[in-house]
């Protein structure tokens, strides 16, 4: 009696290319934008800081991988926020509070949203 076995997916890239957002640091750049490279993926980075940005995409590239990063990523983000400014930690500070206290006892199912205004432009 003979049975066919399945065979695994492979989990290589090549000749893909991936857009990893927030790659400029932490899980973005290390387990994102690297592991992706490292399975054979072209990967375009975007983040806010583009020293960091570059910084991942020379380390990537001295790995032998495909990165490239996205020009204008910031300004496009800005522009579409109606504040004009990316948030600090401090701005969501508040609504974190409100969301585990019991004065949000009777909130549920719902979004809070605090994105500068980015969902009301």
């Amino acid at each position: 009696m003979s049975i066919t076995l399945p065979s695994t997916p492979s989990f290589r890239l090549d000749g893909r290319r991936a857009l990893v957002a927030g790659a400029g640091r932490g899980i973005g750049s290390a387990a994102a934008a690297a592991a992706l490279a490292e399975a054979g993926a072209a990967v375009t980075l975007a983040a806010r800081s583009r020293n960091e940005l570059d910084a991942v995409a020379l380390a990537i590239r001295a790995r032998g991988g495909r990165a490239d990063v996205l020009p204008g990523f910031l300004e496009v983000v800005t522009s579409k926020i109606a504040l004009g400014r990316i948030g600090k930690l401090e701005d969501i500070m508040g609504a974190v509070v409100f969301l585990a206290s019991d004065a949000s006892a009777l909130v549920t199912g719902s979004a809070l949203m605090a994105d500068g205004g980015w969902t009301a432009a």
